[in-house]
């Protein structure tokens, strides 16, 4: 029983060892990957990065000018209260 015991022991070791093995492995090539991404996005950004300087308006350049309103007539709609009674209700317009 205590061989079994061992011989199990020393098998399990081995799995764990193994496993932690893997483990440095996959967490190296994560950061090699990482690192490589980084550079990438780094790369990346710079290539969209722009600046932009204020001068003098070049010979030529075209401006933009204030809008103006525009003169509209007065509007001559009106509504009238002539036909409407003062009591509850007749405000609202119903057609009959």
């Amino acid at each position: 029983m205590a061989k079994q015991q061992e011989q199990f022991a020393s098998t399990l070791q081995m799995q764990i060892d193994d496993a932690n093995a893997e483990t440095e492995r996959l967490r190296a090539e994560f950061a090699a990957e990482s690192a490589a991404a980084t550079a990438q996005a780094d790369a990346d950004v710079s290539a969209y990065t722009t600046t932009a300087t204020m001068g003098e308006l070049p010979t030529g350049g075209q401006t933009t000018a204030a809008t103006t309103k525009k003169k509209k007539p007065n509007s001559s709609l009106k509504i009238s209260s002539a036909g409407t009674a003062n009591k509850a209700g007749s405000g609202l317009n119903i057609g009959v």
